[in-house]
């Protein structure tokens, strides 16, 4: 017979399987719909890979079994966009965690082999710039814009370069709640949250984005 100690600790464990499994799949459903709604395509596992084409981000560098999930992609606004979820893990044993991204990227008009050299950009809000592998090169720049200065922390690998893409920025630029981070790596740009996002501020982020990707395209043409 299982001690009653042993049968409540399994009970609980069996509890927050359920739990976490039943949200994988409402997180799942809640997507699928989204994609239908915005007339694109949508797979669950990372079918289209777009880990490999995002694999130069900074937030792909992050802890360790990497995964982008409840993916949604096609084109709108006359470019390619993805939006979806990045999760990877921290730690090992008792003390390992898990840690989820809704992320919307776009791809660039800007052509990386026509011989051009772009910076590398990541901005944070409120998260600690980590400079791991090849970012541990990347130095910190300013724009000159006051409410960009004050809301991010930029870094990038071709300051001097990067800082002169935000001189034509309008002049309100709103934060974000929860805090946004933002990667330029031709040819994407992409934004994402450390949140699981409702499909209303999913579709909110991925408006985001298209802007910035059209504002980019518009300075480095």
């Amino acid at each position: 017979m299982i001690p009653p100690a042993i049968l409540l600790v399994l009970i609980v464990l069996g509890g927050i399987v359920v739990l976490l499994w039943s949200n994988a799949r409402r997180r799942t459903r809640e997507f699928s719909a989204l994609a239908h709604r915005l007339r694109l395509k949508f797979t669950v596992n990372d079918t289209i890979g777009l880990a490999d084409r995002l694999c130069a981000l900074h937030l792909m560098h992050q802890g360790h079994s990497q995964r982008i999930c409840n993916i949604i992609h096609g084109r709108r606004c006359g470019r390619r966009v993805m939006l979806g979820e990045a999760r990877y893990e921290i730690g090992a044993g008792g003390d390992r965690s898990s840690r989820c991204f809704t992320f919307a990227a776009c791809v660039l008009s800007l052509d990386s082999d026509d011989g051009r050299q772009f910076p590398q950009m990541v901005l944070f809000q409120s998260d600690v710039f980590r400079p791991i592998g090849r970012f541990q090169y990347f130095l910190p720049f300013r724009t000159g814009h006051a409410t960009i200065d004050h809301v991010w922390k930029l870094y990038s690998d071709l300051p001097d370069a990067a800082g002169k893409l935000w001189k034509n920025i309008p002049p309100v630029v709103p934060a974000s709640d929860p805090p946004m981070l933002m990667e330029f790596h031709v040819p994407h740009v992409i934004l994402y949250v450390e949140a699981p996002l409702g499909s209303v501020a999913a579709v909110r982020l991925l408006r985001k984005s298209l802007q910035w990707a059209r504002y980019f395209d518009s300075q480095m043409s």
